[in-house]
């Protein structure tokens, strides 16, 4: 099963691909991606709340959220 990840900012999809993909698209580390698809950083993107600084509009916001696309297996 190929593990990949939607990248999303705001509303709108922006990149679908595995980690090393994305990686590659964004010019990012492994833990910015896995940073991305944290729930910390899900819930920041739908508030709009980042500490220490003013709120966003959501559409507006420049904050990347990633979404796993599999399953994780259940043992």
């Amino acid at each position: 099963m190929k593990k990949e990840y939607s990248i999303y900012k705001g509303e709108k999809e922006i990149f679908v691909g595995t980690i090393e993909e994305v990686m590659k698209h964004f010019g990012v580390k492994k833990e910015t991606v896995y940073f991305w698809a944290s729930p910390a950083n899900i819930k920041r993107a739908d508030t709009g709340n980042r500490p220490g600084r003013k709120p966003r509009i959501k559409e507006r916001s420049g904050v990347k959220v990633a979404i796993r696309l599999w399953e994780e297996d259940k043992q």
